[in-house]
């Protein structure tokens, strides 16, 4: 195979990998198996209780508290503003297995930290999930689908991996800024985007390259013969 061939082939190869950062091709909806919950509402750690949709754990990094298993918005005491709503907690806490609709925001966390957000269906909000001067959380494995914003980040460090997104208006925002895949961060989309354009460049003068060689050996006279 030729320089320029297998350098294009090279080129492609890290296109389809860009294309597989998220996932947009259909899903499998959420379980029937959820059971109805009022919107959650914590405010500090002394608040994360079973009164407020915990179901298990004690707080530490092996054992977080866990939120899972809940129907929280249409058909759960009516449209509510936030569908799970935590402030203000530093305890681990995994928000795992839920379903969170038809709210003005899904799932809102603002000065938080070791919260995981994972394998949830969240979908019809005007914003799926917010974030907001928070560390040490994690967006992953969650389908996120028909809300006008997906995830939005705000004055925080965020992974968003894993996550399928569907007909979202934006997927990611991050600090008002509409990110058109998903990476762990807005540094990380800045690293991936110089590296897509200087592969694109390499490739450009490798092909020209290539092709000026050809030119020039196709317009060289033949030699003469004694």
């Amino acid at each position: 195979m030729s320089l320029s061939k297998r350098a294009s082939s090279a080129f492609v190869s890290v296109l389809l990998v860009s294309l597989a950062v998220v996932t947009f091709g259909p899903v499998s909806g959420p379980s029937s198996a959820y059971s109805p919950h009022r919107a959650i509402t914590i405010i500090g750690d002394s608040q994360l209780t079973t009164e407020h949709g915990v179901v298990s754990g004690t707080g530490t990094s092996s054992d977080p508290f866990v939120i899972s298993g809940w129907e929280i918005g249409v058909g759960t005491g009516g449209t509510a503003l936030t569908g799970i709503s935590i402030k203000n907690t530093v305890k681990h806490v995994e928000i795992r297995g839920v379903h969170v609709s038809h709210c003005n925001i899904g799932v809102y966390m603002l000065n938080v930290s070791n919260i995981d957000v994972k394998n949830c269906f969240i979908d019809n909000n005007s914003i799926g999930v917010s974030i907001a001067l928070s560390e040490d959380c994690s967006v992953t494995s969650n389908t996120i689908s028909d809300n006008q914003y997906g995830v939005t980040i705000r004055e925080s460090s965020i992974p968003v991996k894993g996550n399928t997104f569907l007909n979202n208006e934006f997927n990611v925002s991050v600090n008002n800024h509409y990110v058109p895949w998903e990476l762990s961060s807005l540094g990380d989309k800045i690293c991936f985007g110089l590296m897509i354009v200087l592969l694109f460049v390499l490739v450009t003068l490798l092909y020209f390259r290539y092709t000026s060689k050809k030119e020039r050996e196709k317009n060289q006279p033949p030699m003469m013969q004694s």
